[in-house]
């Protein structure tokens, strides 16, 4: 079952991020205009704050997906109902003290921000804050089930829930828009469809996989296991998200809702493409877990890592060659020529981030081998590195500066120091691996400088001719790709994946 878990769940996840970015093309640009430049970018700023709260998960999901894994691999599943019980307890704590810091952080709003934003945009980020909150601290002692479902490699009811949600959103969003409701209206309906998510994660754990819990027995040497992995996972999860959100943290500051909002949808932009890259990479956790403790070979591992790596750059590949061609026609289409800026800022981050992308299985076998703390003192150099950077150049330029910062910090720490790492510490033969990435890498670039010098023939005034446009690069791309650049397991992939999708 786990295999075609793994496949069905890669291709529902694509499924899914076709109908949520989809709906995004549709539904972001209706949301900007409904909204306006200055309320997008206060609900932009407060999502990033209040965000840090989520980062008190403190690893411990990570953490029950690699145990409920490792009990399963040594056949010791009697022990589950009281690791469920354990975790439960832990996050109820968990629960309380974000709750508490919450409360902070709603009474701190004006000395943050008083300079910058005004006293309506102040009272408004305080009752988004305290409804997020609330939300966030009575959610953390649930959030175990979403573990459970992905330690089970039942990845598949996962992504239905995905697709779900992002067609949830706009249904009850646009309707709110349209009689007057913000930014608030928007945290709300975030709020509502995360307890729906919740209760059929719950659901699903107690009557399909049949989980049992019991409040009883714990182990406290396992405890305190687990704590050490988690604190290394959760030191990560917060340099990493420090790392992206000190930008919009820095500009809400300095200049304003106005940049934070430029530099959001540059943001998103790299969101989407990183979506596309993490839909396969974060479901070999419980398998490489699994290897890990079976002692299966470097080379083994190495194979792995090679194939999902390739894998990964076929797909972000081809959307990356798309945006450079078009993306600044699109951002206009898309979001307006206000936001015309945010393509170069979003490219100036994507091409980089790109390598560290198609080795993001990387994160996964760090977990399994449970080696992280290179990996922590890693991010935390980059860290302290984008934030000085983006000190020194946000003055003179802006939202561009911050991602000028972004690269340095890409390029210095998750491709050079960490390459080295997957290649010294964990043994991964990273000459082979990009070796394996350059024979891809080249066609794509002469296909993409080819088709720059014909971009400029083309009229695209809309989205009908943008389409149009990617669906003839497309013509030309694919069976060149197929033919020079895959190797005979991808086409194989491939086409059982189209016999997977083919309508019977």
């Amino acid at each position: 079952m786990g295999l075609n878990q793994i496949k069905l769940g890669g291709i529902l996840s694509y499924v899914s991020l076709g109908v949520s970015n989809v709906l995004a093309l549709l539904y972001t640009p209706f949301v900007l205009r409904m909204m306006g430049q200055s309320e997008y970018g206060l609900y932009s700023l407060v999502l990033s704050i209040v965000s840090y709260l989520s980062l008190m998960d403190f690893g411990f999901g990570a953490a029950l997906v690699r145990y409920i894994a490792l009990y399963k691999s040594r056949n010791e599943t009697d022990k589950l109902p009281s690791l469920y019980g354990m975790f439960i307890s832990l996050y109820g704590i968990i629960g309380l003290v974000c709750f508490l810091l919450g409360l902070g952080l709603f009474f701190s709003t004006n000395q943050f921000f008083g300079n910058s934003l005004t006293t309506l945009e102040l009272e408004k980020a305080r009752i988004m804050i305290l409804i997020i909150v609330i939300y966030l601290s009575l959610s953390f002692p649930f959030s175990i089930f979403g573990a459970i479902i992905t330690a089970h490699e039942r990845f598949v009811f996962q992504k239905i829930l995905a697709i779900a949600r992002s067609i949830i959103t706009p249904v009850l969003m646009i309707p709110l828009l349209f009689l007057g409701y913000k930014s608030i209206a928007m945290a709300v309906v975030a709020v509502v469809i995360g307890v729906l998510i919740i209760v059929a994660n719950v659901w699903f754990c107690l009557s399909k996989i049949k989980i049992k819990i019991v409040f009883k027995n714990f182990d406290f040497p396992l405890l305190k296991e687990i704590f050490w992995f988690s604190i290394l996972v959760f030191a990560k999860m917060i340099l990493e998200r420090v790392y992206w959100s000190s930008g919009q943290f820095m500009l809400g500051a300095t200049l304003g809702t106005i940049s934070v909002a430029i530099f959001s949808i540059a943001l998103q932009m790299k969101g989407y493409y990183e979506s596309f890259s993490q839909a396969i990479g974060g479901l070999f956790l419980p398998r490489l877990t699994s290897m890990v403790a079976n002692k299966d070979s470097k080379r083994a591992i190495t194979e792995t890592f090679v194939k999902v790596g390739r894998i990964q750059f076929h797909i972000i590949g081809f959307i990356l060659c798309v945006y450079i061609l078009i993306g600044q026609k699109f951002i206009i289409l898309w979001a307006g020529k206000n936001y015309i800026s945010a393509y170069r800022i979003s490219l100036i981050i994507m091409i980089p981030y790109t390598m560290p992308l198609i080795q993001s299985i990387g994160n996964s076998l760090i977990q399994a081998y449970n080696v992280q703390k290179p990996l922590v003192v890693t991010f935390f150099i980059t860290t302290v590195l984008t934030i000085g950077i983006s000190f020194l150049l946000i003055d003179s330029y802006g939202a561009k500066g911050c991602a000028i910062a972004l690269a340095i910090a890409i390029i210095f720490g998750e491709v050079i120091i960490m390459n080295w790492f997957y290649w010294k510490r964990l043994s991964i033969d990273i000459p082979l691996f990009w070796k394996e990435i350059s024979k891809i890498a080249i066609v794509m670039f002469v296909l993409t400088l080819v088709f720059n010098f014909f971009v400029s023939f083309f009229v695209i005034n809309s989205l009908f001719s943008l389409t149009g446009f990617v669906l003839l690069f497309s013509l030309v791309y694919f069976p060149i790709i197929y033919f020079v650049a895959m190797n005979t397991y991808e086409k194989e992939l491939l086409l059982s994946i189209l016999k997977i999708v083919k309508p019977k």
